[in-house]
């Protein structure tokens, strides 16, 4: 949810902060996941003003109509901090990679009249990215039964190569994590990638999980619905048992804490 803090130290009154995500009309997940990443953001740094706004504009109408909420749009949020006469803008994104909605971000924050803005990375970027975000995934799946393996689902895009979560997947195996699967949702590795995991490891059971900032409705219909092309239908028709996990990133302390470490290695990009 996008919100405004007006608390700051008196010597530092032109720094400020903006968290960006994409959205989600999911207000469950979302206060448990994007607002859990704002507060961290906030308390870790104290002296910025602080405000969030989305990317996606029709997330954003549809929370405002329905819950009267007052979301902003990413372009809101950088407006809101000219006309507060912020100089120094830190900006710290959600997205999980360097696709579309980060590079809208950059845009947009290129037609800023704010004199200097810095830029967090998302939460995959670098090689570092994949040890700790392994790390986490490692630990958040720690309780595995036997038997068991774990389905991740990634947004991904259909127009490029989605190599990242191939990489964080061989990441988590470097760690001993062989019970661990990752494809998206959008693009390859799908489904099929999926499938060829499970078969090769003659798991009978899977536990299905977004690998998404928000358990949304990608998580909810795509992953773990009851609809034909869903993950669990596709599955379920090898004689696995699935397990829904409809938890987002956005949860755990440990993902949460990359994104603060983001912040604080951000980019300097004007």
């Amino acid at each position: 949810m996008s919100k405004v803090s007006t608390e700051r130290n008196t010597d530092c009154e032109k720094k400020g902060l903006v968290v960006i995500s994409f959205g989600t009309s999911c207000r469950e997940s979302r206060i448990k996941t994007i607002n859990a990443i704002e507060k961290d953001l906030r308390k870790a740094f104290p002296d910025r003003l602080f405000c969030s706004g989305w990317t996606s504009h029709m997330l954003t109408a549809k929370v405002r109509k329905n819950e009267g909420s007052e979301v902003m749009t990413a372009e809101e949020a950088v407006k809101f901090m000219e006309r507060e006469g912020i100089t120094d803008l830190l900006v710290q994104p959600t997205h999980l990679t360097e696709g579309i909605e980060n590079k809208r971000l950059r845009e947009i924050l290129e037609k800023s009249s704010i004199k200097t803005i810095r830029l967090g990375r998302p939460l995959l970027t670098g090689e570092s990215d994949l040890i700790d975000t392994g790390k986490a995934i490692s630990q958040i799946f720690s309780e595995i039964h036997e038997n068991q393996v774990v389905a991740l689902m990634g947004h991904g895009s259909p127009d490029r190569e989605n190599t990242i979560y191939l990489e964080l997947e061989n990441k988590v195996r470097t760690m001993g994590r062989k019970d661990i699967f990752i494809g998206t949702v959008e693009g390859n590795p799908g489904i099929e990638h999926i499938k060829e995991g499970i078969r090769a490891s003659r798991a009978g059971k899977v536990l299905l999980a977004p690998l998404m900032v928000v358990a949304g409705d990608h998580a909810i219909n795509d992953l773990a619905g009851d609809k034909e092309t869903s993950w669990k239908t596709e599955i379920m028709k090898m004689g696995c048992d699935t397990f829904p996990y409809l938890h987002g990133l956005g949860e755990s302390e440990e993902i949460r804490q990359i994104y603060i470490k983001h912040a604080q290695e951000a980019e300097c990009i004007k």
